[in-house]
């Protein structure tokens, strides 16, 4: 009698045992399951940022980025287009703008190449001629943002592009310089300097900086 009371709380025993790794086990794949879904999600919101964020991210140099533009061609200001600032990016190698008082060409306004972008404001009268480039509203451009810690070869506003302050440029071309306007249109010149190897200069709000085969370091 003894021994079959012993034998049956033995089996009682193991039994509640049983019981028990079967409960931890149970709550251990749930655990598991439920640290896999959150892991899950959490990459799926990552992708799906990431996913955002590049398509938010427009390339400049793409006429389709851009709702309104003004495609190479001859423009009368006012006329066929409206007067303002505008913002070129060069499409071919020889891009260029040319800005006169009248229709021949002959009351010489502006003239830039464009390397990259550029800027320029034109006002009711004007001609406006864009060789293998187009223009954008200034309103509906992004700031530039410096690659490596550069901004290369092009035209910046300074306190939109480019912050106020002292900067040093280096060289990446043979006939390297910078030019500093207070005007879009390039025409009022503060400072002007061919840049050997490297140099320094200060630009202030509401100048233009042209940089020609050159990079402007900014950390």
């Amino acid at each position: 009698m003894k021994k079959s009371l012993l034998l049956l709380s033995s089996m009682l025993v193991l039994a509640n045992v049983g019981v028990l790794n079967a409960q931890e086990s149970s709550e251990s794949s749930l655990s598991v399951e439920m640290s896999e879904s959150v892991s899950t999600d959490e990459s799926s919101e990552a992708v799906g940022e990431s996913g955002s964020e590049n398509e938010d991210k427009k390339d400049p140099f793409d006429p389709a980025s851009y709702e309104t533009v003004f495609e190479a061609d001859t423009y009368k200001i006012g006329t066929d287009m409206p007067a303002g600032e505008y913002k070129l990016f060069a499409l071919e190698e020889y891009a260029s703008y040319d800005l006169t008082g009248d229709a021949r060409g002959e009351e010489y306004i502006a003239y830039n190449s464009i390397e990259t972008f550029a800027y320029v404001v034109v006002e009711d009268g004007q001609f406006l001629e864009i060789s293998e480039a187009f223009a954008v509203p200034v309103e509906d451009v992004d700031p530039v943002e410096p690659v490596d810690g550069k901004f290369g070869p092009g035209v910046y506003r300074i306190g939109v592009d480019i912050e106020p302050g002292e900067y040093k440029v280096t060289s990446i071309g043979e006939y390297a310089s910078y030019d500093i306007a207070t005007d879009a249109n390039l025409i009022e010149y503060v400072d002007y300097g061919s840049i050997e190897k490297s140099n320094y200069v200060e630009v202030r709000d509401g100048e233009y900086l042209e940089l020609d085969e050159a990079e402007l370091i900014v950390e």
